[in-house]
């Protein structure tokens, strides 16, 4: 077995790991796509790490994969979609690959990265949190229909991931603190995790901001149709955030989500519109944007697993918070 990069030349065997692992019922589509994870590859918006092997025919197989999903300006990277064939399990093929993809995001100037492992999964849960830190629990987020062989799966409905942020070089160095604004509802919890990471932040109170909201609400949609996902990224809440909101959240979706952008002063604002409407805490998100992004969701109880199996200390006290905002 050799850990390596992958490069444009090994999709197809991404795929047909992914396949291995998955069958059809991977919510990622594009794993199923050769020519797509080749555009992406060549891009540099997705890069790639795997553990190759020959099988008994002398034909190059992949035995695990793991990837970075390379977000422009952003000060972090997602890493994840982290599969290992059966056979191999148990030999520590996933930190291997881990180690090889965390280098080489610190050789592109990376200081952290943010990775969901599945509560399906127990060991990733509690492995995650060795060097690193949960920040988020994403309920819902897990199509009722994916099947990664794992032993832990209990539940035909929708799951849950956490939010883990891992720090992979000088935590912010000499580098002034990144001046953002705080919501006074999670206030004590984001300053909690600055403390934590050691991620230097100057927060500014959000909520004693004057009106100066745009006219016009600066955001992006994005849907997820395989994980039944759609997502509103908020870089300036404006005038019109309610009925915008309000659109927003009447398209069909099993899961949503908002991302707002913790350099917006009205923030506060756009937190307490979304909390009128039902949403809820889901995580805290350092460096995924410009700034640090505050995540909330909303999802449909029906389909959710509401006692999704996690592991440590911190998600079980966020399954509680999330439990309490939504009596």
């Amino acid at each position: 077995m050799k850990v390596q990069r992958l490069y444009q030349q090994h999709a197809p065997l991404i795929v047909a790991c992914f396949h291995q692992v998955y069958g059809d019922s991977y919510a990622n589509t594009q794993f199923y796509d050769a020519e797509r994870l080749r555009q992406l590859m060549d891009s540099g918006a997705l890069l790639c790490a795997g553990a190759l092997a020959e099988d008994e025919g002398g034909e190059q197989v992949l035995l695990g994969h793991m990837a970075m999903s390379v977000l422009p300006g952003a000060a972090s990277v997602e890493m994840g979609n982290t599969v290992v064939t059966p056979a191999a399990r148990g030999h520590g093929v996933a930190w291997k690959v881990g180690a090889e993809l965390q280098s080489w995001a610190v050789e592109l100037g990376y200081r952290g990265f943010l990775h969901y492992p599945t509560t399906d999964h127990h060991i990733m849960q509690q492995h995650s949190v060795v060097n690193g830190f949960e920040t988020g629990l994403m309920l819902g987020y897990i199509p009722a229909d994916t099947d990664g062989q794992v032993a832990d799966k209990d539940s035909r409905l929708r799951n849950a991931a956490t939010i883990v942020y891992q720090a992979i070089g000088p935590v912010d160095g000499e580098a002034p603190p990144l001046r953002q604004y705080l919501p006074d509802t999670y206030a004590e919890l984001l300053r909690q995790w600055c403390r934590d990471t050691g991620l230097r932040r100057r927060w500014l109170s959000a909520d004693g901001v004057p009106a100066q909201a745009p006219a016009v609400t600066r955001a992006v949609e994005e849907t997820h149709k395989p994980r039944s996902l759609r997502r509103l990224r908020i870089s300036a809440v404006g005038e019109d955030f309610s009925p915008r909101l309000q659109a927003f959240s009447q398209a069909p979706a099993m899961c949503r989500q908002l991302d707002f952008d913790l350099a917006d002063p009205g923030v506060a604002g756009g937190v307490a519109a979304a909390r009128r409407l039902g949403y809820c805490f889901c995580g805290w998100l350092p460096g995924f944007s410009r700034c640090d992004v505050l995540r909330l969701q909303k999802f449909d109880p029906a389909s959710t697993n509401l006692q999704p199996g996690v592991v440590n200390p911190v998600a079980g006290r966020l399954l509680a918070l999330i439990r309490a905002e939504l009596q």
